[in-house]
């Protein structure tokens, strides 16, 4: 009797342990699987919108530093294909590898430190190039290209120095066994990565500082635009200002909300050590808004407009019954 009570727990409880694990492996694979779509997302997109700002003729102006930043996000959607692909078609494969091994075999642990760095740092800059031209508008004065360039510079070689930072842990880490999947938090050492999470991080919030800056100083030019010498030439030019500031304020935005944020909650649960089903969210949504800025650049573009114009005729044309 004891013994077919206890069979019958046994079975119960194997039962139920093999489907909590399915629900788990189910949940796992289908956040990988988005972060595939959302990374494929992000390079389409991306390339889109680089292709349209260089058909503008914007990219060699204020879209500039802002093109940098969807270049991070075409890397980092590059890196989430890549890295999550393996992933899937290697579910469960058990295998064992070094740090150092997964970077020289795998391009994503590469990917994901340029890319984030060069968004977190674009980012930044982006934000000091609207304080500046706001302030110069103010002034009356044009804006400097070159202080643009020298940022440019600054951003790209910022990013290459943590790149090579990341190596150089991964390299002191040779000799230490992990799991084949090469996760981030296993190939760099703890150093590193807490203090290429807490840049990104950080760079996030001052950059969200800096426009708030940016759009108190715009406010005060509106209310004092009648002072100037010449207040419509001075009214056309906060217009401009404001549309651009608008526009890249959504990127600041959609960056700060749902990329810091999940990187707060990212170094949140690898300092306790643990793993939450909130983390794999924050990190999707994270993907998610590798593409947001982009599509929203497309949408509002004068092209757009265009050819929502010519649809609309068109199908307003076919719609129109002749009268007898």
């Amino acid at each position: 009797m004891l013994v077919k009570m206890y069979n019958e727990t046994h079975l119960n409880y194997s039962k139920n342990a093999s489907n909590l694990f399915e629900k788990k492996s189910l949940f796992v694979l289908s956040t990988w699987t988005l972060r595939v779509v959302f990374g494929l997302l992000a390079c389409l997109t991306n390339c889109f919108y680089l292709i349209l700002t260089i058909y503008e003729k914007s990219i060699f102006k204020s879209q500039k530093i802002v093109a940098v930043n969807a270049a991070g996000c075409i890397i980092l959607g590059i890196g989430l294909v890549e890295a999550y692909l393996l992933r899937i078609v290697g579910y469960q494969v058990p295998g064992v590898s070094t740090p150092f091994h997964c970077i020289l075999a795998n391009a994503h642990p590469t990917m994901y430190s340029l890319g984030e760095l060069l968004t977190a740092y674009s980012l930044l800059f982006v934000s000091i190039d609207r304080l500046i031209a706001i302030r110069q508008t103010k002034l009356l004065k044009a804006v400097n290209e070159t202080s643009r360039n020298y940022m440019l510079i600054a951003c790209i070689i910022l990013s290459l120095i943590d790149l090579i930072c990341m190596w150089i842990s991964a390299y002191l880490l040779r000799m230490k066994t992990i799991p084949a999947a090469c996760y981030r938090s296993h190939v760099v050492g703890r150093s590193y990565y807490l203090f290429h999470f807490s840049c990104c991080i950080l760079l996030a919030y001052c950059s969200l500082c800096f426009y708030i800056i940016g759009l108190i100083q715009l406010k005060s030019a509106f209310k004092n635009r009648l002072k100037a010498a010449n207040p419509l030439i001075q009214k056309l030019r906060l217009n401009r200002e404001s549309l651009v500031t608008k526009k890249t304020f959504i990127l600041i935005g959609f960056t700060v909300l749902l990329q810091g944020i999940p990187n707060t909650l990212r170094i949140y649960f690898f300092l306790n050590k643990n793993h939450s089903w909130i983390s794999d969210i924050a990190l999707t949504i994270n993907a998610f808004a590798l593409s947001l800025y982009a599509i929203y650049y497309i949408v509002t573009s004068d092209i757009a407009k265009s050819v929502k114009k010519k649809v609309t005729s068109t199908f307003h044309r076919n719609s129109v019954t002749p009268q007898f």
